[in-house]
């Protein structure tokens, strides 16, 4: 089983690399990897509430179940990451770059996907106005962000020190799934997530409606930008050297939100 993976809720409408699979519940072609979300369903944790991690935390059990080593590249349906900047920038998305579905046909993905340096290849960081807690509250529940970090530590997953710089950082990666990682590192921070989010279905979560049913998703997205940020300063790695572009599918330079 490659390692270079394809992850939503739909189909993408690009042609990614043969050595990329599609990770699906219904699979309909010999490249596509099926996984078995029931469980996580069954948990609570469905699509409506977390997007791409629904996916990704199935993912990480076939992942383990095969004891994949390397690096592991992650793509979304219409957001992938590459080592060279494409496209044009987007109009409403300062971190990202758009490029339409037609463009993209002629782009040599089996490179540009490529790491920059060494294992890891990282989505487009973004400085944050004041901190990313701040971030957060300008467009969701703050409450839900401080109620996901208490019972993310009362699981024992994070620190009290974790939450406190996660809430402080003036700098954070969006989408930090996208890219490419070494598998374990990217396995043992899929597993801290996992955990956070099962304590807070338990725990604190409140159901949201609209483009806020997906507040624990958003929540999930800070903390692994910042386990991310951490790892890397941990093993004494510079975050520009290994970020790339954060591109976007798009038609037109305005991104429209996922729906």
């Amino acid at each position: 089983m490659n390692n270079n993976f394809v992850i939503g809720h739909v189909r993408p409408s690009i042609k990614f690399p043969d050595d990329f699979g599609f990770v699906t519940t219904k699979p309909e072609f010999s490249t596509d990897l099926h996984v078995d979300t029931e469980l996580l369903t069954d948990q609570g944790l469905t699509d409506r509430r977390i997007g791409e991690y629904h996916f990704l935390f199935a993912l990480r059990k076939k992942l383990e179940s095969s004891n994949a080593k390397g690096v592991v590249t992650i793509a979304q349906y219409r957001r992938f990451v590459t080592s060279t900047a494409i496209g044009f920038p987007s109009q409403n998305i300062s971190y990202a770059r758009v490029i339409s579905s037609q463009a993209s046909q002629s782009l040599p993905l089996e490179i540009l996907l490529k790491p920059i340096v060494g294992d890891w290849l990282l989505s487009t960081a973004m400085n944050v106005s004041v901190c990313v807690a701040n971030q957060y509250a300008k467009h969701h529940e703050l409450r839900d962000w401080w109620r996901f970090l208490s019972d993310a530590i009362d699981a024992g997953c994070i620190t009290n020190e974790d939450s406190r710089i996660a809430s402080l950082a003036g700098t954070m990666i969006p989408a930090p799934s996208n890219g490419v990682f070494p598998v374990q590192i990217f396995l043992t921070q899929l597993q801290i997530l996992e955990t956070a989010a099962l304590a807070f279905i338990r725990g604190g979560f409140v159901e949201r409606a609209d483009y806020q049913r997906r507040s624990l998703g958003f929540c999930l997205e800070r903390l692994h930008s910042y386990l991310i940020l951490r790892d890397i300063t941990n093993l004494g790695l510079n975050l520009r050297n290994l970020s790339g572009f954060q591109v976007v599918i798009s038609e037109t330079t305005e991104v429209s939100k996922t729906v």
